[in-house]
């Protein structure tokens, strides 16, 4: 059963810093505290992307999605961000 929800769940690329990635991981979208914090953590030019990376992650769980892939094609970085917890 684990290995379907794995395989059905979405890849998001982002270009970002492993750093940023991995604060990533401890946010929760059912937490906007955490995502502002994460947003305000991050440098600059980055925070609006930040947003718009929440926000297509709120879409994929609307989808009903458990789970989404978050690769950072800069460094080729992936983190498997649970979805199952964004509401």
């Amino acid at each position: 059963m684990a290995g379907f929800f794995l395989s059905d769940a979405p890849v998001v690329a982002i270009e970002t810093s492993d750093d940023i990635l991995e604060s990533m991981r401890n946010t929760r979208l059912s937490d906007p505290e955490s995502w502002r914090n994460l947003t305000r953590s991050a440098p600059g030019q980055e925070r609006k992307y930040l947003q718009h990376v929440q926000e297509l992650l709120k879409e994929i769980a609307v989808e009903g999605k458990r789970g989404a892939f978050v690769f950072n094609h800069r460094t080729r970085a992936c983190i498997y961000y649970d979805l199952g917890k964004a509401t």
